[in-house]
């Protein structure tokens, strides 16, 4: 009775049991590579990157901003960015903040739809 309870066990725990039915029925589920979400170095154009005042109110503003405040922090940036820099600022973004903070994503969403 123990071998056949024992076998039992094994085989429900393998091929065509409850849990491989259900293992097999998950999606897959991968951690995205930044490789993969940013273009090669080489595909890209070369960004513009702002002056070191520009880079020093854009690291000022993105450390300070809150839901609260997001209309002035936007108030803030906006004439200091040129058409060329938005390059360099949407890897700024995706890079070290959106990657890096999920809690404030809707923020940062919230911030560039003011933008």
């Amino acid at each position: 009775l123990l071998q056949n309870s024992a076998k039992e066990r094994e085989g429900s725990l393998s091929g065509g049991s409850f849990l491989s039915d259900r293992n097999n029925a998950l999606p897959e589920v991968r951690a995205l590579n930044m490789s993969e979400l940013m273009p090669a170095s080489q595909e890209a154009p070369p960004t513009v990157v702002p002056s070191e005042i520009v880079l020093d109110c854009v690291h000022m503003v993105f450390n300070n901003v809150s839901q609260s405040n997001v209309d002035d922090k936007v108030k803030d940036i906006a004439p200091l960015l040129k058409p060329e820099h938005f390059p360099w600022f949407a890897n700024y973004l995706v890079v070290k903040r959106i990657s890096t903070q999920p809690n404030f994503h809707s923020l940062y969403l919230d911030f560039l739809e003011k933008l």
